[in-house]
């Protein structure tokens, strides 16, 4: 790795490297400059600080120069850099420097004395001075492909993190991988807004650009005004992000277009149609144009934006493509170095994470009917193993293979879907297993909620069937207050009705609750899924906007005193155990009854009635009016 900027720097010396914006202005930093630091940091590791070949450092900082620095300078001492969060809780830190067991910390904010560990501040004079200096030129250590470049945590909050070595061959492959899909050029600038700790960012963002001649841009802050004014300042062309950041951009342009008047909006939305079709058909993004306004803002010099660290939804996916974004859906692991697919920016395919990379191999192993999955990878990108944990490292590699424990299938393109994680797949009444991430992503589209989170309960209303389908979700009240909307239970009820309608027995939800609270995700924007479940189930997330006393209708009270209506509903209160039915309950979101509860009702019916019911035309139903309508017509 430090011989690769070596050479990048001996070809490219006068060329911008890294520009950092500090407080008002800009700090650049030459390709000759960045090296030349390196190599003054390297014989100070050794000579000031007593870094031995093979000793763990950590590096504890933000996204500033000094990160890339450090992180070469120790590969040059021969050391083994550690990445950290700077913002990680005493607990976390602790137990990643244990079990790394490194000998110095370089951070901003320092460490508490007591951990026992060396901690250096990169702003202290000691720490500048080593930059500068100009004693000898330090010798640099030769490494193999296949040493140790770091070790990157995946968790600290346990008690026991996982250390992933990854090699300078691992991460060396990958970034060329990367580099031959064409998105960046010599002098390109890529913007670093993403922790470095993380591999993604670390390895897409900074050293990779780096190593091909690019130019990372450290915009100092994350506040989104600030981040795009550095990216216009910058002129950068690649923008890293993860899912999150652009929900938040898709928010603000669909709200921008909600403001607009009726008549013009509708216009609008025709012509985005139009200029869609254009773009699928001939590659043509006249969008970009329609919509230069939003692009501006954003900052006109970027040409694309790759997502990764979590899925990106299809349907914001598909609407940035209609406003004229190019944003490329990736997929890897902190054990993959990390990129495993990319979309394609010529053939781009909505929900996909792309096809895999150069060098990366792909196979779904054990696969349903659908040809889903549990996704296995190969490739010189494959972690070396995990950091003192030789059981952990066997049980996820086999003959060469890595076992993602990730779930999803291949097309016949060859593009990979996510659908999930082997660890959340919910256990269906028809014996197949669902992704929770699948129904999220039905369930979130067209409804007024801002996020949701799926995951599988014991039943509180029947007995024979455990456990159900069940999500937390939490309320758009602007959306819903704008609307002039009173009971946010029902207006959501109502939505998750039309969803449900759309989709198989088996994959609907069988109840919700609603809160206000933020859902626990992690800084990539994957639900923090266990977490919600736990806080669900013990109580720790508030549930608010109970459903609003059932009130019968004309409508329902006509059905009511149909002559068999009565009869129907006490079956229901058999099976399900609810007191308060009506004709407008859904089946699953208010009486709990799936594909095997429609089953024993027919059961009962046919036993209390004296009447054969068809299984299709009860799997039909869809609510207790619908039934009763149905046993009232085949008992004439």
């Amino acid at each position: 790795m430090h011989e690769a900027l070596m050479e990048r720097a001996s070809r490219s010396t006068g060329q911008t490297a890294i520009q950092w914006k500090k407080s008002d202005s800009w700090i650049n930093i030459s390709y000759g400059e960045l090296w030349k630091n390196v190599l003054a940091l390297s014989l100070a590791l050794a000579s000031d600080y007593g870094i031995r070949p093979g000793d763990r450092a950590a590096i504890m900082l933000g996204n500033r120069p000094e990160w890339p620095t450090l992180f070469f300078a120790l590969l040059c001492a021969g050391a083994i850099p550690v990445p950290i969060s700077a913002q990680g809780t005493p607990k976390e830190t602790g137990n990643i420097l244990e079990d790394s067991e490194c000998r110095i910390v370089f951070t901003e904010n320092g460490v508490d004395p007591s951990a026992g560990f060396k901690n250096v501040s990169v702003d202290s004079n000691e720490f500048v001075r080593a930059l500068s200096s100009s004693r000898q030129e330090a010798p640099i250590a030769r490494a193999q492909r296949d040493d140790v470049a770091c070790i990157m945590y995946t968790s600290g909050t346990t008690g026991h993190p996982k250390g992933v070595m990854l090699s300078h061959s691992n991460l060396l492959s990958n970034i060329h991988s990367i580099y031959k899909l064409g998105l960046m050029g010599t002098g390109d600038g890529v913007v670093a807004v993403l922790p470095l700790y993380h591999t993604y960012a670390m390895v897409v963002s900074t050293l990779g650009p780096l190593i091909y001649g690019g130019r990372v841009i450290f915009p100092g802050s994350i506040r989104s005004k600030e981040v795009m004014s550095a990216v216009k300042q910058s002129k950068a062309k690649l923008f890293i992000g993860v899912p999150l950041i652009f929900e938040m951009i898709h928010k603000t342009v669909t709200e921008t277009l909600d403001k607009m008047p009726g008549p013009f909006r509708f216009l609008i939305d025709k012509v985005t149609m139009l200029l869609y079709v254009v773009r699928k058909k001939t590659g043509v993004n006249l969008a970009r144009h329609f919509f230069c306004g939003i692009h501006r803002s954003l900052g006109d010099s970027l040409r694309v934006y790759m997502s990764g660290g979590a899925s990106l939804s299809r349907r914001i996916e598909k609407d940035m493509f209609k406003f004229g974004f190019t944003i490329l859906n990736g997929y890897g692991l902190t054990e993959t170095s990390p990129v495993l697919t990319v979309n394609s920016a010529r053939k781009l395919k909505f929900g996909s994470a792309g096809r895999p990379i150069e060098n990366v191999e792909i196979k779904i192993v054990k696969k349903n009917k659908k040809g889903i999955g549990e996704i296995f990878v190969r490739g010189p990108n494959i972690m070396k193993g995990y950091y003192k944990n030789e059981d952990l490292t066997s049980s996820v590699l086999e003959d060469g293979w890595f076992r993602t424990k990730d779930i999803g299938r291949v097309d016949k393109d060859g593009y990979l879907f996510i659908t999930g994680r082997v660890d959340d797949a919910i256990a269906l009444e028809n014996g197949l297993s669902m992704c929770p991430d699948e129904i999220e992503e039905v369930y979130s589209q067209r409804t007024p909620i801002k996020d949701i989170c799926v995951f599988d309960v014991p039943s509180s209303r029947r007995v024979k069937v455990d456990p159900v389908i069940w999500a937390i979700a939490v309320p758009d009240m602007a959306k819903l207050r704008k609307k002039g909307i009173s009971s946010p239970h029902d207006a959501v009820k109502k939505a998750f009705e039309k969803v449900s309608k759309t989709i198989g027995i088996p994959e609907r939800l069988m109840g919700f609750s609603l809160t206000t609270e933020t859902l626990p995700r992690t800084l990539m924007g994957k639900a923090r899924r266990k977490e919600i479940k736990e806080l669900y189930l013990s109580g720790g997330i508030r549930k608010e906007f109970p459903s609003k006393e059932k009130r019968l209708t004309k409508a329902d009270l006509k059905v009511m005193r149909k002559p068999l209506a009565g009869k129907v509903i006490d079956c229901l209160r058999t099976q399900t155990k609810v007191g308060d039915i009506a004709p407008g309950d859904s089946f699953e979101l208010d009486l709990g009854i799936g594909l095997i509860g429609r089953s024993e009702i027919a059961n009962e019916l046919d036993k209390a009635l004296g009447v054969k019911t068809d299984e299709d035309e009860i799997n039909r139903v869809f609510t207790v009016g619908e039934l009763i309508a149905y046993v009232e017509k085949i008992s004439r």
